[in-house]
Protein backbone atom coordinates (compact mmCIF):
# COMPACT_ATOMS: atom_id res chain seq x y z
CA UNK A 1 0.00 0.00 0.00
CA UNK A 2 1.12 3.70 -0.46
CA UNK A 3 0.87 6.09 2.25
CA UNK A 4 0.47 9.77 2.50
CA UNK A 5 1.60 11.24 5.43
CA UNK A 6 0.27 14.98 5.23
CA UNK A 7 2.75 16.19 7.80
CA UNK A 8 5.35 15.37 9.46
CA UNK A 9 9.16 16.78 10.85
CA UNK A 10 10.92 13.61 9.55
CA UNK A 11 12.41 12.54 6.00
CA UNK A 12 11.06 9.00 5.14
CA UNK A 13 12.81 6.86 2.76
CA UNK A 14 10.39 4.83 2.27
CA UNK A 15 9.52 4.02 -1.21
CA UNK A 16 5.56 3.36 0.06
CA UNK A 17 5.30 6.77 1.64
CA UNK A 18 4.89 10.14 0.00
CA UNK A 19 5.61 13.03 2.90
CA UNK A 20 4.57 16.84 3.09
CA UNK A 21 7.72 17.67 5.16
CA UNK A 22 7.94 20.36 7.73
CA UNK A 23 11.13 21.97 7.90
CA UNK A 24 12.45 25.19 8.94
CA UNK A 25 14.43 26.52 6.11
CA UNK A 26 17.29 29.06 5.53
CA UNK A 27 16.88 30.88 2.79
CA UNK A 28 20.38 30.53 1.74
CA UNK A 29 19.97 26.50 1.99
CA UNK A 30 18.77 24.53 -1.07
CA UNK A 31 15.11 23.05 -0.82
CA UNK A 32 16.05 19.67 -1.37
CA UNK A 33 14.09 18.13 -5.33
CA UNK A 34 12.89 14.74 -3.53
CA UNK A 35 10.70 15.75 -0.83
CA UNK A 36 7.37 17.88 -0.76
CA UNK A 37 7.42 21.06 2.27
CA UNK A 38 5.82 22.99 3.64
CA UNK A 39 6.61 26.25 4.92
CA UNK A 40 5.54 28.89 7.85
CA UNK A 41 6.14 30.81 10.91
CA UNK A 42 5.24 28.45 13.75
CA UNK A 43 2.95 30.96 16.81
CA UNK A 44 6.02 29.21 18.87
CA UNK A 45 9.07 30.46 16.77
CA UNK A 46 7.44 34.43 16.39
CA UNK A 47 10.51 36.66 16.76
CA UNK A 48 10.88 39.49 13.97
CA UNK A 49 7.71 39.19 12.19
CA UNK A 50 8.86 41.42 9.21
CA UNK A 51 11.47 39.45 8.59
CA UNK A 52 9.92 36.08 8.96
CA UNK A 53 7.29 36.81 6.50
CA UNK A 54 10.01 37.79 4.43
CA UNK A 55 11.59 34.90 4.11
CA UNK A 56 8.09 32.80 3.99
CA UNK A 57 7.44 34.75 0.91
CA UNK A 58 10.59 34.07 -0.80
CA UNK A 59 11.02 30.41 0.28
CA UNK A 60 6.99 29.40 -0.91
CA UNK A 61 7.37 30.60 -4.13
CA UNK A 62 9.52 26.89 -4.53
CA UNK A 63 7.50 24.54 -6.32
CA UNK A 64 8.36 21.91 -3.99
CA UNK A 65 6.69 23.39 -0.83
CA UNK A 66 2.91 22.83 -1.34
CA UNK A 67 1.26 24.54 1.66
CA UNK A 68 1.99 27.43 4.19
CA UNK A 69 2.60 26.89 8.28
CA UNK A 70 2.67 24.92 10.07
CA UNK A 71 1.03 28.49 11.47
CA UNK A 72 -2.03 29.53 13.45
CA UNK A 73 -3.17 30.35 16.84
CA UNK A 74 -1.73 28.78 20.15
CA UNK A 75 -2.90 29.79 23.44
CA UNK A 76 -1.02 27.30 25.92
CA UNK A 77 2.31 28.97 24.34
CA UNK A 78 4.00 31.52 22.48
CA UNK A 79 3.23 35.26 22.25
CA UNK A 80 0.40 37.07 23.27
CA UNK A 81 -2.59 36.01 21.07
CA UNK A 82 -3.21 39.51 18.86
CA UNK A 83 0.32 38.93 18.22
CA UNK A 84 -0.28 35.54 16.70
CA UNK A 85 -3.55 36.62 14.99
CA UNK A 86 -1.37 39.07 13.30
CA UNK A 87 1.06 36.24 11.83
CA UNK A 88 -1.40 34.05 11.16
CA UNK A 89 -3.26 36.73 9.21
CA UNK A 90 0.53 37.37 7.12
CA UNK A 91 0.04 34.08 6.17
CA UNK A 92 -3.53 34.16 4.81
CA UNK A 93 -2.71 37.02 2.96
CA UNK A 94 0.31 34.99 1.30
CA UNK A 95 -1.61 31.61 0.75
CA UNK A 96 -4.17 33.86 -1.12
CA UNK A 97 -1.49 35.38 -3.20
CA UNK A 98 0.37 32.25 -4.06
CA UNK A 99 -2.41 29.84 -4.47
CA UNK A 100 -1.58 27.47 -1.79
CA UNK A 101 -3.44 26.26 1.09
CA UNK A 102 -2.77 27.10 4.50
CA UNK A 103 -1.72 24.11 7.22
CA UNK A 104 -2.72 25.17 10.89
CA UNK A 105 -1.03 24.61 14.09
CA UNK A 106 -4.09 24.98 16.58
CA UNK A 107 -4.35 25.18 20.20
CA UNK A 108 -7.46 25.55 22.52
CA UNK A 109 -8.06 28.47 19.76
CA UNK A 110 -10.46 26.36 17.12
CA UNK A 111 -13.48 29.24 17.77
CA UNK A 112 -11.27 31.97 16.80
CA UNK A 113 -9.70 30.34 13.85
CA UNK A 114 -12.63 28.90 12.22
CA UNK A 115 -14.39 32.88 12.92
CA UNK A 116 -11.27 33.97 10.86
CA UNK A 117 -11.86 32.18 7.95
CA UNK A 118 -15.42 32.70 7.86
CA UNK A 119 -14.79 36.78 8.18
CA UNK A 120 -12.16 36.76 5.50
CA UNK A 121 -13.46 34.41 3.12
CA UNK A 122 -10.57 33.05 1.80
CA UNK A 123 -10.51 30.91 -1.59
CA UNK A 124 -7.59 28.74 -0.29
CA UNK A 125 -8.08 25.72 1.57
CA UNK A 126 -7.33 25.76 5.35
CA UNK A 127 -6.21 22.47 7.28
CA UNK A 128 -6.07 21.42 10.88
CA UNK A 129 -3.11 19.49 11.25
CA UNK A 130 -3.28 17.18 14.65
CA UNK A 131 -7.10 18.05 14.88
CA UNK A 132 -7.90 16.80 18.21
CA UNK A 133 -11.22 18.39 18.98
CA UNK A 134 -15.09 17.21 19.46
CA UNK A 135 -17.20 16.06 16.66
CA UNK A 136 -19.34 19.53 17.01
CA UNK A 137 -16.11 21.58 16.67
CA UNK A 138 -15.31 19.12 13.44
CA UNK A 139 -18.90 19.90 12.22
CA UNK A 140 -18.20 23.78 12.46
CA UNK A 141 -15.28 24.03 11.29
CA UNK A 142 -16.56 21.59 8.22
CA UNK A 143 -18.83 24.07 7.62
CA UNK A 144 -16.46 26.49 7.13
CA UNK A 145 -14.72 25.19 4.63
CA UNK A 146 -11.76 23.07 6.37
CA UNK A 147 -9.97 20.03 6.05
CA UNK A 148 -8.80 17.62 8.81
CA UNK A 149 -5.51 15.78 9.23
CA UNK A 150 -5.62 13.37 12.16
CA UNK A 151 -2.35 11.88 13.62
CA UNK A 152 -0.90 10.13 17.07
CA UNK A 153 -4.16 10.82 18.87
CA UNK A 154 -6.17 8.51 16.95
CA UNK A 155 -3.68 5.48 18.74
CA UNK A 156 -4.91 6.47 21.77
CA UNK A 157 -8.48 6.07 23.74
CA UNK A 158 -10.19 9.48 22.57
CA UNK A 159 -13.77 8.77 22.42
CA UNK A 160 -14.46 11.80 21.46
CA UNK A 161 -12.16 12.68 19.36
CA UNK A 162 -12.38 9.38 17.61
CA UNK A 163 -16.03 10.25 17.14
CA UNK A 164 -15.01 13.53 15.43
CA UNK A 165 -12.90 11.39 12.69
CA UNK A 166 -15.35 8.70 12.61
CA UNK A 167 -17.82 11.47 11.04
CA UNK A 168 -14.91 13.55 9.40
CA UNK A 169 -16.19 13.17 5.53
CA UNK A 170 -13.87 11.02 3.55
CA UNK A 171 -12.92 13.60 0.80
CA UNK A 172 -11.95 16.28 3.88
CA UNK A 173 -9.09 14.27 5.66
CA UNK A 174 -5.91 13.32 5.78
CA UNK A 175 -3.25 11.57 8.15
CA UNK A 176 0.13 12.36 9.57
CA UNK A 177 2.79 11.60 12.28
CA UNK A 178 3.61 15.00 13.11
CA UNK A 179 6.39 15.22 14.73
CA UNK A 180 6.50 11.53 16.49
CA UNK A 181 8.61 8.56 15.25
CA UNK A 182 5.40 6.63 14.51
CA UNK A 183 4.82 4.70 11.43
CA UNK A 184 2.42 6.25 9.08
CA UNK A 185 0.86 2.73 8.37
CA UNK A 186 0.04 2.12 11.81
CA UNK A 187 -2.10 5.61 12.76
CA UNK A 188 -3.83 4.35 9.04
CA UNK A 189 -4.37 0.53 10.55
CA UNK A 190 -6.25 2.36 13.17
CA UNK A 191 -7.94 4.59 11.02
CA UNK A 192 -9.45 2.20 8.99
CA UNK A 193 -10.35 0.22 11.77
CA UNK A 194 -11.94 2.92 13.23
CA UNK A 195 -14.03 3.59 10.15
CA UNK A 196 -14.35 0.07 9.61
CA UNK A 197 -13.51 -0.08 6.20
CA UNK A 198 -10.03 -2.03 4.10
CA UNK A 199 -6.96 0.10 4.90
CA UNK A 200 -5.96 0.27 1.12
CA UNK A 201 -9.52 1.90 0.52
CA UNK A 202 -8.60 4.96 2.39
CA UNK A 203 -4.48 4.68 1.32
CA UNK A 204 -6.99 5.59 -1.99
CA UNK A 205 -8.85 8.05 -0.52
CA UNK A 206 -6.05 10.06 0.94
CA UNK A 207 -4.05 10.28 -2.57
CA UNK A 208 -7.27 11.44 -4.06
CA UNK A 209 -7.42 13.82 -1.63
CA UNK A 210 -4.02 14.74 -2.15
CA UNK A 211 -4.26 15.36 -6.02
CA UNK A 212 -7.06 17.43 -5.47
CA UNK A 213 -5.82 19.88 -3.03
CA UNK A 214 -2.42 20.11 -5.09
CA UNK A 215 -3.73 19.61 -8.35
CA UNK A 216 -0.89 16.33 -8.60
CA UNK A 217 -1.90 12.96 -10.43
CA UNK A 218 0.25 11.21 -7.74
CA UNK A 219 -1.13 7.19 -8.27
CA UNK A 220 0.48 4.28 -6.40
CA UNK A 221 1.46 3.08 -10.07
CA UNK A 222 3.89 6.27 -10.44
CA UNK A 223 5.03 6.72 -7.18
Amino acid sequence: MFYIDFHTHQASDSNNVLAIINQPLDVSNPIPRKHYLSYGVHPWEIKDVDEQIKQVEILIQHPNILCIGECGLDKSKGPDLKTQELVFKKHIELSEKYKKPVLIHCVKAYSEIIKLRKDLHPAQTWIFHGFNSSESTMKQALKAGFCFSYGLALLKPNIKMQKAFLNTPPDQLFLETDDSHADIASIYTQAAAIRSINEEELCNQTITNFNRLFNHTITTKNC
